[in-house]
Order: structure tokens, then C-alpha cells, then sequence
């Protein structure tokens, strides 16, 4: 397995395996790929392309919608909000 398609397949390894989980991870390993490809011609390795496309993405949470982890994690802050604003009071 290459290396982006390794750091692709652990940004989604909470995430299921639902028609849209697989297209986003598809479209972002393109990407990434792409990306690795655009650098390599910039005149940069091919050891450092990987690990700045690899740095450009570092957590898919925010663009699953409906993702239960997003969804607890709004849960939670709002829940923390609230205590400050009653404890400031």
C-alpha cells in the first residue's frame, strides 16, 4: 500500500464505509496523489512531495456530513459553552 493511500485509509478508519465515505476518500486520494505529482514536477522529491501532501490534510471529521463523531463533537462544545456562560453568571 503507498504511503498516501495508508494516510487516506486512517484520516477515514472511524468512518464506515457508506457510498459517500468511499467517494470522498477516493476523491482525496486523487487529490492528494495529484498533488504529490504537481510537487515532483515543482523540482521537489518525490519522499517530500508525499510528505507535504500528506501535511495538507490531516482530518476529514468536518467534511462527512452526518458524521456522528462531528456531531458529538458540536454536542460537546455547545454543552461546555453553556457551563461557562452559568458559571460566569
Amino acid at each position: 500500500m503507498s504511503e498516501l493511500k495508508s494516510h487516506v485509509a486512517k484520516l477515514f478508519r472511524n468512518h464506515g464505509n457508506s457510498k459517500q465515505v468511499r467517494e470522498l476518500r477516493d476523491e482525496i486520494l486523487m487529490n492528494l496523489e495529484a498533488k504529490k505529482e504537481d510537487l515532483i514536477q515543482q523540482g521537489y522529491g518525490e519522499k517530500e512531495a508525499i510528505e507535504q501532501a500528506v501535511r495538507s490534510i490531516q482530518n476529514v471529521d468536518g467534511l462527512i456530513e452526518h458524521n456522528r463523531l462531528v456531531d458529538q463533537g458540536k454536542y460537546r462544545l455547545e454543552c461546555f459553552q453553556w457551563l461557562l456562560i452559568y458559571l460566569s453568571v
